[in-house]
């Protein structure tokens, strides 16, 4: 009997097993990988917003050189900031304030969303399985890919569980702490994943106002007390978003200069030839670049997948490669086959997961007009897809796959439940490879590509306590999406600091200012890179 009470007091906390899985998963790929090393455009960016939140910051001066160190996704005027929304960098910055490593803070944050998912799970199944839910998540390969890199998706992640969890809970009873729960995911998603965030919010909050309240809370309370309860959750939610809105205003002030302006918008007015939805119309005028790799960047990659995906023909095709792009990432694990076997089994019995389904295609759907798709685009949602598998598997568990015809039609057999054990347990036992696939590929990750090379080469000048400026130039030919040319925010007293070589004339400036450092240059090459002396007579 001690043994059996044990595991149930463990099930009663599901939200801790899943976050202390997670953990778990972080510890052992850190051990047997080297970490990871910023690699995209998006990644840069976010580090920059984490570096500055954890010097006490929340946005820096533009340097007195600035347009030296252009680059992509970064705000230079008229401050010196990353264009993107702040979440992601608060949680980078918590993990270096707390040991020296932005990626300890995306970890937290992937602990924290799976036990949020398991929260969210146990409002409409048993603890058990609302344990084996946010395990799945902790698993799965998707949600590690997200927790292995720096431009985002689990605090998305976070958001969307809470707000689920909040949601399937009010349906249910009018309680306060859960619309003020609803609120603070809001405002998650909404310093997140701005536009994927608030589609799933109005669905959420539609779903919460067209679904009356359960009979037993009618009948358990006045029409007095439910008016009382109903202004409760208006004013806790209102509460919440109000201090969350003033919060972003300030924030947009402190970068932007306006309250009103989004970091993300001032960049993309200041750089974009395009629109980010392919349905709205391009801008009446053109950016002027004063440096090749952006020019090939915006005008010679981003523009033609604009103008491309404008056309009927274009679009359609770009949204089946995106569609392909989001069963990939969310399939890559034996849950998959539930998306198959489990839906008779739960879409006819439970109305919520219809509605649940309906809102993931409505998210999905809103993803297509985006110019380019990553699956951490689908962040806020994915908990309600762990759900629906999760929900899947318990029904499988407790049904037998054999068919039986009544008079009313096909129906299904509550008895002879092995065969259903079988398959989840089998099910379950593919989760467990896929994940230790995964350690295994990070394991093997190749520490030669660009991408560690540079941060080995700041993390020798930063051991050696040296200081140099390495000046930039790309051949032609050479892949703009790797970019070397990002910095600290404190660039004056940085290590390293990478510069655009703008020609020998205005290269002497930045020489000039910098006169304590050694110059160096770095070319790009089509087919590797070379880093020598700086020389002037060339």
């Amino acid at each position: 009997m001690t043994r059996f009470s044990t595991l149930r007091t463990l099930f009663k906390r599901a939200p801790l097993i899943a976050f202390v899985t997670s953990i778990l998963v972080c510890a052992i790929t850190a051990l047997l990988a080297p970490l990871p090393a910023p690699q995209f455009h998006d990644e840069f960016s976010y580090l920059l917003a984490g570096d500055t939140f954890a010097r006490a910051r929340l946005t820096n001066s533009t340097h007195p050189l600035w347009e030296f160190f252009e680059t992509f996704q970064v705000l230079h005027h008229p401050t010196y900031a990353s264009k993107y929304p702040p979440a992601q960098g608060m949680f980078l910055a918590l993990g270096q304030l707390i040991v020296g490593e932005p990626i300890v803070g995306v970890w937290i944050s992937t602990a924290l969303a799976c036990a949020a998912i398991a929260w969210m799970a146990g409002a409409v199944l048993p603890r058990t399985w609302a344990m084996l839910c946010g395990i799945l998540a902790a698993t799965h390969p998707q949600v590690l890919d997200w927790n292995w890199s720096y431009w985002g998706g689990s605090v998305a992640l976070l958001g969307g569980a809470l707000l689920i969890g909040a949601t399937l809970r009010l349906r249910r009873r009018a309680s306060w702490k859960d619309a003020a729960i609803a609120g603070i995911a809001i405002s998650i998603l909404a310093n997140s994943r701005p536009l994927e965030g608030a589609i799933l919010s109005v669905t959420c909050v539609g779903w919460m106002a067209l679904t009356p309240l359960a009979a037993s809370q009618i009948r358990r309370f006045t029409s007095i007390d439910l008016r009382r309860r109903k202004r409760q959750v208006i004013g806790a939610i209102t509460l919440v978003l109000a201090i969350n809105f003033a919060w972003m205003g300030y924030y947009n002030w402190r970068v932007t200069g306006s309250a009103t302006t989004l970091p993300y918008s001032l960049y993309e007015k200041q750089y974009a030839p395009t629109r980010p939805l392919a349905w709205l119309p391009p801008p009446t005028s053109q950016p002027t670049y004063r440096h090749s790799a952006m020019r090939e960047f915006y005008l010679n990659w981003e523009l033609p997948n604009y103008l491309r995906q404008r056309s009927l023909g274009g679009f359609v095709e770009a949204s089946l490669g995106k569609l392909w792009d989001f069963a990939r990432g969310f399939g890559r694990a034996p849950t998959l086959a539930l998306a198959f076997i489990g839906p008779p089994f739960v879409l006819r019995r439970w109305k919520w997961t219809r509605i649940g389904l309906l809102i993931v295609v409505v998210c999905l759907l809103n993803s297509l007009p985006v110019l380019t798709y990553f699956p951490h685009y689908s962040a806020p949602v994915a908990p309600l897809i762990f759900l629906l598998f999760a929900t899947c598997l318990s029904r499988v568990w407790s049904r037998v796959l054999s068919r039986a015809w009544s008079r009313g039609g096909f129906a299904i057999r509550q008895r002879w439940t092995l065969p259903g054990r079988v398959l989840v347990a089998l099910i379950l036992l593919g989760q467990s490879v896929a994940l230790v696939h995964w350690i295994i590929r990070r394991a093997n990750t190749d520490a030669t590509s660009w991408n560690f090379l540079r941060q080995a080469f700041v993390d020798e000048q930063t051991r050696g306590d040296r200081k140099v400026l390495v000046f930039v130039r790309a051949d032609p030919g050479y892949y703009v999406h790797n970019e070397y040319v990002y910095n600290s925010p404190d660039i004056n007293n940085a290590p390293v600091v990478w510069a655009r070589d703008m020609g020998y004339a205005r290269n002497r400036d930045l020489i000039d200012y910098y006169v304590q450092r050694g110059a160096r240059e770095l070319m790009l090459l089509d087919n590797g890179r070379q880093l020598i002396p700086y020389n002037e007579t060339k």
